[in-house]
């Protein structure tokens, strides 16, 4: 399994994520969240280029918020089920969970 990422960031400490797979990085550069259309085409080349797979990686949403909302609206438009990772602070480990939106009734 891979464990997916929009951006590299020093102020989140993600190496829990390691224990579910290699972390993969969409993008090292800056992201300005007033250019959603930017990110909608990088996201969904990047995410074509490494090959990701809704069966075998997961997507962990980190970062600032507005940037985080842009990118699940990509991946939940892009993809019907999708593996995410999220954190839980009382543990300190990421969580495995499936959105499946085919599901949603």
């Amino acid at each position: 399994m891979r464990v997916f990422f929009l951006q590299r960031s020093k102020k989140y400490d993600i190496t829990a994520a390691e224990e579910h797979g290699e972390l993969v990085f969409i993008t090292d550069e800056f992201l300005s969240p007033f250019d959603p259309e930017a990110l909608r085409v990088l996201v969904r080349k990047r995410l074509f280029e490494l090959g990701f797979d809704t069966e075998e990686d997961a997507i962990c949403f980190t970062g600032p918020s507005i940037l985080v909302a842009q990118f699940v609206a990509v991946v939940v438009h892009d993809y019907e089920k999708v593996t995410t990772l999220l954190f839980d602070a009382r543990t300190s480990k990421y969580v495995s969970r499936v959105m499946n939106l085919g599901e949603v009734g």
